[in-house]
């Protein structure tokens, strides 16, 4: 079963992730072997979502409050009369009170159940990530990009990528992009008649 619950944090997303994390995050320290052992020789997504489950036993406090401090913008703008917050305004303030440490947090959650969330909430999470400048959100972000449909957050996700990735990672994932092309486009060839 605890093997199931970190697998499912891992590969799955929405209601499912969000479950999984929580019975992680309530299960505490007992889990963190575990996640470990699953998460060994894994890509460097997996760790990031590995990082997030074994912090919410030291960072658990903070991080619920920065999600609270989001939901508690949204309803004090809906009776506004835009509606929502003001996707910079949500950057500002989860860095004002918060500064880098909700990074990995947020990073995963805009992957895991970011497609759920209104504009105004992705923009200013992407906002945060691309101004804290901390490379922890790279992978999240790189994957956050290539799900997106939406043009302006997609725009936002390169912004961010840009800004938190290391020296050479954009280029790795367009060579990465280039080699996937060259793949489909061999495939789509005509075959050659028999």
């Amino acid at each position: 079963m605890d093997r199931g619950i970190v697998r499912v944090a891992l590969d799955s997303s929405g209601q499912d992730y969000l479950e999984a994390e929580k019975a992680i995050a309530a299960a505490g320290a007992r889990l963190h072997p575990i996640i470990r052992a699953e998460t060994t020789g894994r890509s460097p997504l997996d760790l990031a979502i590995a990082e997030v489950l074994v912090g919410w036993e030291s960072e658990g406090t903070r991080w619920r409050a920065c999600l609270e401090k989001i939901d508690a913008l949204g309803k004090k703008y809906s009776k506004s009369a835009i509606g929502h917050p003001i996707p910079e305004h949500v950057a500002e303030e989860i860095a004002a009170q918060f500064a880098q440490s909700c990074v990995p947090l947020l990073s995963v959650r805009l992957l895991k159940e970011g497609a759920s969330w209104p504009y105004w909430r992705a923009a200013g999470v992407l906002l945060y990530l691309r101004d804290a400048r901390d490379p922890r959100a790279t992978e999240p972000l790189v994957r956050y990009f290539h799900s997106t449909s939406e043009p302006r957050l997609r725009q936002l996700a390169a912004e961010a990528v840009e800004a938190v990735a290391a020296p050479g990672r954009v280029e790795a994932e367009l060579k990465e992009l280039e080699a996937l092309t060259e793949a489909l486009r061999a495939a789509a060839r005509p075959a050659a008649p028999r």
